[in-house]
Protein backbone atom coordinates (compact mmCIF):
# COMPACT_ATOMS: atom_id res chain seq x y z
CA UNK A 1 0.00 0.00 0.00
CA UNK A 2 2.92 2.58 0.87
CA UNK A 3 4.02 2.03 -2.65
CA UNK A 4 0.83 2.62 -4.67
CA UNK A 5 0.82 5.44 -2.06
CA UNK A 6 3.95 6.60 -3.38
CA UNK A 7 3.02 6.15 -7.05
CA UNK A 8 -0.22 7.52 -6.45
CA UNK A 9 1.31 10.91 -5.28
CA UNK A 10 4.08 10.83 -8.10
CA UNK A 11 1.83 10.98 -10.81
CA UNK A 12 -0.40 13.49 -9.24
CA UNK A 13 2.49 15.76 -9.15
CA UNK A 14 3.23 15.28 -11.98
CA UNK A 15 0.12 15.70 -13.75
CA UNK A 16 0.33 18.79 -11.97
CA UNK A 17 3.57 19.80 -13.29
CA UNK A 18 2.48 19.26 -16.88
CA UNK A 19 -0.90 20.76 -16.61
CA UNK A 20 1.38 23.97 -15.52
CA UNK A 21 3.73 23.84 -18.67
CA UNK A 22 0.52 23.77 -20.33
CA UNK A 23 -1.05 26.63 -18.82
CA UNK A 24 2.54 28.65 -18.97
CA UNK A 25 2.39 27.57 -22.55
CA UNK A 26 -1.03 29.03 -23.53
CA UNK A 27 0.08 32.44 -21.81
CA UNK A 28 2.87 32.56 -23.81
CA UNK A 29 1.03 32.40 -26.93
CA UNK A 30 0.47 36.11 -28.72
CA UNK A 31 -2.90 37.25 -28.50
CA UNK A 32 -4.60 39.26 -31.20
CA UNK A 33 -3.03 42.68 -32.03
CA UNK A 34 -4.44 46.20 -31.03
CA UNK A 35 -5.06 47.18 -34.50
CA UNK A 36 -8.18 48.87 -35.22
CA UNK A 37 -10.59 50.93 -37.17
CA UNK A 38 -10.50 54.36 -36.12
CA UNK A 39 -13.93 55.46 -37.67
CA UNK A 40 -16.25 54.44 -40.43
CA UNK A 41 -18.45 57.13 -40.93
CA UNK A 42 -21.99 57.20 -42.88
CA UNK A 43 -22.64 61.01 -42.60
CA UNK A 44 -26.23 60.37 -40.87
CA UNK A 45 -25.89 61.78 -37.89
CA UNK A 46 -26.79 64.82 -38.74
CA UNK A 47 -26.53 67.89 -41.77
CA UNK A 48 -23.44 69.63 -40.26
CA UNK A 49 -19.63 68.17 -40.90
CA UNK A 50 -18.73 68.74 -37.32
CA UNK A 51 -22.44 66.68 -36.10
CA UNK A 52 -20.85 63.65 -38.19
CA UNK A 53 -17.07 64.50 -36.23
CA UNK A 54 -15.36 66.48 -38.79
CA UNK A 55 -13.93 69.84 -38.76
CA UNK A 56 -15.66 72.02 -41.48
CA UNK A 57 -13.29 74.80 -42.95
CA UNK A 58 -16.48 76.46 -43.98
CA UNK A 59 -17.17 77.40 -47.68
CA UNK A 60 -14.71 79.40 -49.62
CA UNK A 61 -14.37 81.42 -53.22
CA UNK A 62 -15.57 78.13 -54.99
CA UNK A 63 -17.03 74.71 -55.19
CA UNK A 64 -19.19 73.18 -51.82
CA UNK A 65 -18.90 70.27 -49.92
CA UNK A 66 -22.06 69.55 -48.12
CA UNK A 67 -23.91 66.93 -46.91
CA UNK A 68 -26.90 65.11 -49.22
CA UNK A 69 -29.51 63.04 -49.51
CA UNK A 70 -29.34 63.11 -53.31
CA UNK A 71 -26.96 59.58 -53.19
CA UNK A 72 -26.20 57.39 -50.68
CA UNK A 73 -24.30 53.40 -50.45
CA UNK A 74 -26.02 52.73 -47.03
CA UNK A 75 -28.31 55.00 -45.07
CA UNK A 76 -29.69 58.07 -46.85
CA UNK A 77 -26.88 61.00 -46.65
CA UNK A 78 -23.34 61.08 -48.05
CA UNK A 79 -21.25 63.80 -49.04
CA UNK A 80 -21.69 66.06 -51.99
CA UNK A 81 -18.83 68.09 -53.49
CA UNK A 82 -19.74 70.13 -55.85
CA UNK A 83 -16.76 71.57 -58.29
CA UNK A 84 -17.34 74.49 -60.40
CA UNK A 85 -13.89 75.77 -61.13
CA UNK A 86 -11.81 73.53 -63.96
CA UNK A 87 -8.39 75.29 -63.20
CA UNK A 88 -8.34 74.76 -59.09
CA UNK A 89 -8.23 77.27 -56.68
CA UNK A 90 -6.31 77.59 -53.10
CA UNK A 91 -9.75 78.89 -51.88
CA UNK A 92 -11.93 75.57 -51.86
CA UNK A 93 -13.90 73.87 -48.98
CA UNK A 94 -12.17 70.92 -47.23
CA UNK A 95 -13.51 69.11 -44.37
CA UNK A 96 -10.84 66.91 -42.15
CA UNK A 97 -10.87 64.56 -39.74
CA UNK A 98 -7.72 63.35 -37.18
CA UNK A 99 -6.86 59.79 -36.06
CA UNK A 100 -4.37 58.29 -33.96
CA UNK A 101 -1.01 59.04 -35.45
CA UNK A 102 -0.04 55.66 -37.29
CA UNK A 103 2.68 54.42 -39.40
CA UNK A 104 0.65 51.55 -41.14
CA UNK A 105 -2.96 53.32 -42.56
CA UNK A 106 -6.22 52.01 -44.64
CA UNK A 107 -8.26 53.88 -45.79
CA UNK A 108 -11.67 53.11 -47.37
CA UNK A 109 -14.86 54.76 -48.89
CA UNK A 110 -17.27 55.11 -51.95
CA UNK A 111 -16.98 57.06 -54.42
CA UNK A 112 -18.98 58.27 -57.52
CA UNK A 113 -19.49 61.48 -60.13
CA UNK A 114 -21.98 62.41 -62.00
CA UNK A 115 -22.37 62.26 -65.64
CA UNK A 116 -20.07 64.04 -67.46
CA UNK A 117 -17.65 65.12 -64.74
CA UNK A 118 -14.58 66.92 -66.18
CA UNK A 119 -10.99 66.82 -63.86
CA UNK A 120 -8.75 69.93 -63.54
CA UNK A 121 -7.25 71.39 -66.68
CA UNK A 122 -4.15 70.21 -65.48
CA UNK A 123 -5.35 66.57 -65.82
CA UNK A 124 -5.92 66.02 -62.22
CA UNK A 125 -8.77 66.33 -59.50
CA UNK A 126 -8.14 65.60 -55.84
CA UNK A 127 -10.33 63.66 -54.27
CA UNK A 128 -8.39 63.03 -50.46
CA UNK A 129 -5.39 63.68 -48.55
CA UNK A 130 -3.29 62.16 -45.68
CA UNK A 131 -0.37 64.09 -43.83
CA UNK A 132 1.90 64.81 -41.06
CA UNK A 133 2.18 68.81 -40.31
CA UNK A 134 5.47 67.59 -39.27
CA UNK A 135 6.84 66.37 -43.09
CA UNK A 136 6.54 64.70 -45.82
CA UNK A 137 5.56 62.69 -48.14
CA UNK A 138 2.16 63.83 -48.12
CA UNK A 139 -0.22 61.46 -49.66
CA UNK A 140 -2.58 62.34 -52.28
CA UNK A 141 -5.90 60.38 -54.03
CA UNK A 142 -6.99 61.99 -56.94
CA UNK A 143 -8.25 61.58 -60.53
CA UNK A 144 -5.21 61.37 -62.76
CA UNK A 145 -6.24 61.60 -66.08
CA UNK A 146 -9.63 60.16 -65.79
CA UNK A 147 -8.36 57.07 -62.84
CA UNK A 148 -8.29 56.69 -59.37
CA UNK A 149 -4.61 57.13 -58.67
CA UNK A 150 -1.95 57.95 -55.67
CA UNK A 151 0.24 60.92 -55.61
CA UNK A 152 3.15 60.53 -53.49
CA UNK A 153 4.73 64.39 -53.00
CA UNK A 154 8.37 64.72 -51.53
CA UNK A 155 9.31 61.03 -50.74
CA UNK A 156 12.97 60.61 -49.32
CA UNK A 157 14.08 58.30 -51.92
CA UNK A 158 13.54 60.50 -55.06
CA UNK A 159 13.86 64.06 -56.54
CA UNK A 160 9.95 64.35 -57.91
CA UNK A 161 6.38 63.19 -56.92
CA UNK A 162 5.52 59.28 -57.35
CA UNK A 163 2.68 59.02 -59.40
CA UNK A 164 0.35 55.57 -59.45
CA UNK A 165 -2.40 55.09 -61.69
CA UNK A 166 -4.83 52.04 -61.05
CA UNK A 167 -6.23 52.55 -64.79
CA UNK A 168 -10.38 52.33 -63.29
CA UNK A 169 -12.38 55.42 -64.26
CA UNK A 170 -14.74 56.66 -61.77
CA UNK A 171 -18.32 55.20 -62.75
CA UNK A 172 -21.26 57.70 -62.91
CA UNK A 173 -23.92 55.49 -62.31
CA UNK A 174 -23.15 53.40 -59.46
CA UNK A 175 -20.31 53.60 -56.31
CA UNK A 176 -17.07 52.44 -56.23
CA UNK A 177 -15.23 51.55 -53.39
CA UNK A 178 -11.98 52.66 -52.88
CA UNK A 179 -9.21 51.08 -50.30
CA UNK A 180 -5.91 52.75 -50.03
CA UNK A 181 -3.14 51.25 -47.89
CA UNK A 182 0.49 52.69 -46.93
CA UNK A 183 2.90 51.35 -44.56
CA UNK A 184 5.75 53.93 -44.09
CA UNK A 185 9.48 52.65 -44.73
CA UNK A 186 11.65 51.48 -41.42
CA UNK A 187 13.97 54.21 -41.03
CA UNK A 188 16.94 53.81 -43.07
CA UNK A 189 15.25 51.10 -45.07
CA UNK A 190 13.04 50.59 -48.27
CA UNK A 191 10.72 48.49 -47.17
CA UNK A 192 7.99 50.72 -47.74
CA UNK A 193 4.79 49.97 -49.61
CA UNK A 194 1.39 51.38 -51.13
CA UNK A 195 -1.94 50.02 -52.95
CA UNK A 196 -4.87 50.50 -53.93
CA UNK A 197 -7.87 48.01 -54.80
CA UNK A 198 -11.25 49.42 -56.62
CA UNK A 199 -14.23 47.61 -56.31
CA UNK A 200 -12.12 44.74 -54.47
CA UNK A 201 -9.29 44.20 -56.92
CA UNK A 202 -5.91 45.20 -55.64
CA UNK A 203 -4.72 47.85 -59.01
CA UNK A 204 -1.89 49.69 -57.87
CA UNK A 205 1.00 47.80 -55.63
CA UNK A 206 4.01 49.82 -54.64
CA UNK A 207 6.73 48.01 -52.70
CA UNK A 208 10.59 48.41 -52.09
CA UNK A 209 10.49 52.42 -50.82
CA UNK A 210 11.65 54.60 -48.88
CA UNK A 211 9.35 57.13 -48.09
CA UNK A 212 10.77 58.94 -44.62
CA UNK A 213 14.89 59.30 -43.97
CA UNK A 214 16.84 57.81 -41.47
CA UNK A 215 16.90 60.58 -38.94
CA UNK A 216 14.21 63.59 -37.71
CA UNK A 217 16.06 65.95 -39.92
CA UNK A 218 16.56 64.06 -42.96
CA UNK A 219 16.64 66.25 -46.13
CA UNK A 220 15.00 63.76 -49.68
CA UNK A 221 15.92 64.35 -53.13
CA UNK A 222 12.93 66.18 -53.21
CA UNK A 223 14.81 69.27 -50.83
CA UNK A 224 11.23 68.31 -48.38
CA UNK A 225 12.09 67.16 -44.60
CA UNK A 226 11.65 63.06 -44.00
CA UNK A 227 11.89 63.21 -40.87
CA UNK A 228 11.95 59.30 -39.29
CA UNK A 229 9.50 60.15 -36.46
CA UNK A 230 6.49 60.98 -39.45
CA UNK A 231 2.87 59.76 -39.32
CA UNK A 232 -0.01 60.48 -40.52
CA UNK A 233 -3.05 61.30 -38.40
CA UNK A 234 -5.17 63.76 -40.40
CA UNK A 235 -7.26 63.16 -43.88
CA UNK A 236 -8.94 65.74 -45.82
CA UNK A 237 -11.88 65.94 -48.27
CA UNK A 238 -11.04 68.18 -50.79
CA UNK A 239 -12.75 70.25 -53.90
CA UNK A 240 -10.59 71.97 -56.17
CA UNK A 241 -10.08 71.99 -59.77
CA UNK A 242 -12.87 70.29 -61.89
CA UNK A 243 -16.27 70.52 -63.28
CA UNK A 244 -18.99 68.59 -61.96
CA UNK A 245 -20.61 66.79 -59.15
CA UNK A 246 -18.94 63.70 -56.70
CA UNK A 247 -20.19 62.03 -53.60
CA UNK A 248 -18.70 60.00 -51.05
CA UNK A 249 -20.22 57.93 -48.41
CA UNK A 250 -18.75 55.24 -45.56
CA UNK A 251 -15.30 56.48 -45.37
CA UNK A 252 -13.26 54.84 -43.07
CA UNK A 253 -9.51 54.45 -41.98
CA UNK A 254 -7.95 52.06 -39.73
CA UNK A 255 -4.24 50.41 -39.03
CA UNK A 256 -6.06 47.05 -40.51
CA UNK A 257 -7.43 46.64 -43.85
CA UNK A 258 -11.42 47.45 -43.04
CA UNK A 259 -12.19 46.00 -46.51
CA UNK A 260 -15.46 46.89 -48.60
CA UNK A 261 -19.14 47.17 -46.86
CA UNK A 262 -21.80 46.00 -48.41
CA UNK A 263 -24.00 48.87 -46.37
CA UNK A 264 -26.13 49.32 -43.38
CA UNK A 265 -24.81 52.09 -41.78
CA UNK A 266 -21.33 52.91 -39.27
CA UNK A 267 -20.05 49.45 -38.00
CA UNK A 268 -22.51 47.14 -40.26
CA UNK A 269 -21.11 44.51 -41.60
CA UNK A 270 -17.61 44.68 -43.51
CA UNK A 271 -15.82 42.26 -45.68
CA UNK A 272 -12.00 41.85 -45.26
CA UNK A 273 -11.18 38.69 -46.73
CA UNK A 274 -7.95 38.58 -49.16
CA UNK A 275 -8.72 40.50 -52.14
CA UNK A 276 -9.54 38.89 -55.87
CA UNK A 277 -6.54 38.06 -58.49
CA UNK A 278 -5.34 41.40 -59.52
CA UNK A 279 -6.49 42.88 -62.91
CA UNK A 280 -4.33 45.09 -64.42
CA UNK A 281 -1.76 45.50 -61.68
CA UNK A 282 0.59 48.40 -61.92
CA UNK A 283 3.48 47.70 -59.78
CA UNK A 284 6.79 50.30 -59.67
Amino acid sequence: MRIGTARFKMTVVTLGRKILLLLMFILAIPGPSNAATFFDIDFESGSSFVANGWNDYGTESYGNLLISTDQALSGTHSVKGVFDNVNGSSQTPQIVKTFPPSTHIFNRFAYRISPGFQIGSNNFTKIMRFRDANGYPIIWLELHGGVYSVTVEGPYDFHDVYILDSGVAPSSTSWDQVEFEIQLNTPGSSNGAIRMWVNGDLRVEQTGKAYIGPTNSSIGQSGQLNPANLTFNDQTIYIQSGLGVVYFDRVAVGDTRIGTTTGGGAGGTTDITPPSTPLGLQIR
